[in-house]
């Protein structure tokens, strides 16, 4: 599993699978204050980015990746949100 959680931070590192994108809604709602660390992610399965843009987390870390983080990260960071 790729998506991990430590109090109000979630972590996505790897590949983000279709199985991560559950975990992480469920979370998402039920987590206070949510952010997310990207650092280390360098893919995001189609139905994780969806959850990402539903509900539009503050982004703590942004992908090293730079696909991501130049051309996805910015349709789902809320203002706020730290490279």
């Amino acid at each position: 599993m790729t998506f991990t959680t430590k109090e109000h931070v979630g972590c996505l590192d790897g590949v983000a699978t279709a199985e991560d994108a559950m975990d992480l809604a469920v979370w998402l709602v039920s987590t206070k204050n949510a952010s997310i660390d990207l650092t280390t992610c360098t893919h995001l399965h189609g139905a994780v980015l969806q959850t990402l843009l539903a509900y539009r987390p503050i982004v703590d870390a942004l992908p090293h990746d730079p696909f991501l983080a130049e051309w996805i990260m910015p349709n789902i960071t809320r203002s706020g949100a730290r490279s």
